[in-house]
């Protein structure tokens, strides 16, 4: 099950409409919950307004849930550290 989770979290990923003019410029690799249904990513965003004031890149939680013991992602989510989730997920999920 672990491959067809990978792929449905990745799908879920690039799918993800993380805002206008946000770039993910780089990602971590998933951590997952052994066992569970929630895998999340450290994935690096820059936006116009980071690049204007050359802050560089910010670093964001994004989160998958998947359907208990399936394969299918029923939640996903970025979050800042402030608590603030953001962006829009595809409509599949």
């Amino acid at each position: 099950m672990h491959d067809q989770r990978d792929l449905a979290a990745d799908e879920a990923m690039n799918g993800y409409d993380f805002g206008e003019d946000v770039e993910v410029v780089a990602m971590d690799r998933w951590q997952r919950t052994e066992p569970g249904d929630e895998w999340v990513r450290k994935v690096y965003i820059e936006s116009e307004e980071t690049r204007s004031v050359n802050e560089g890149s910010r670093a964001v939680a994004f989160t998958v849930r998947f359907e208990h013991a399936g394969p299918r992602v029923v939640e996903a989510y970025a979050i800042d550290d402030g608590g603030n989730i953001f962006g829009t997920a595809a409509a599949a999920i």
